[in-house]
């Protein structure tokens, strides 16, 4: 009866042991879980963080030449300046950011190529243009073409942003 008794706690011991394990076994796997569902986050905070602050670069691109070509006045092309320094970098962490995801990061590469498109094709000759006739080069930022650059690049980081957010939701 005495050995009888010994099986049984010995028993009840090692089936006690082997539910505390497991439950030590689904707390790591939730915990590594959380983990891996926390740094997706960040990576989309960062994915949207990053567009944000490009999309701001464009707006400040934007908006110094403008008051650069109302004032006239070269200093005026500060933010201009500033942004367009800025942004290659900005371009090159967002592409870095969305390396993980084929459609993003040619989204990226997109958002890249029309920035400096603008630059090459609109701001660049404007701010030339200006240095021998500002009239002329303030009409010609005035146009509607002048704009639609600027409104296409916004629409592109739009489309990036709620595809970003969109993924983010799908992977959890």
């Amino acid at each position: 009866m005495r050995r009888g008794l010994t099986q049984r706690t010995v028993l009840v011991g090692i089936l006690i042991g082997a539910v505390v394990i497991a439950e030590f076994a689904v707390l790591f796997l939730a915990f590594a879980s959380l983990r891996a569902e926390e740094r997706q986050d960040n990576q989309a905070v960062r994915v949207l963080a990053t567009s944000n602050a490009l999309e701001e670069s464009v707006l400040n691109m934007s908006t110094g030449l403008r008051i650069y070509l109302i004032s006239g006045r070269p200093d005026q092309l500060a933010a201009y300046q500033a942004a367009l320094a800025e942004y290659p970098q900005q371009v090159r962490e967002l592409d870095h950011f969305t390396a993980g995801s084929s459609e993003l990061h040619a989204q990226v590469a997109s958002i890249g190529d029309a920035i400096a498109g603008y630059v090459r094709r609109w701001t660049t000759p404007i701010i030339r243009l200006s240095r021998s006739n500002l009239t002329r080069a303030r009409l010609v930022f005035a146009s509607n073409a002048a704009k639609q650059p600027v409104v296409g690049i916004r629409n592109q980081f739009a489309t990036l942003d709620r595809r970003q957010q969109e993924l983010s939701r799908l992977r959890r």
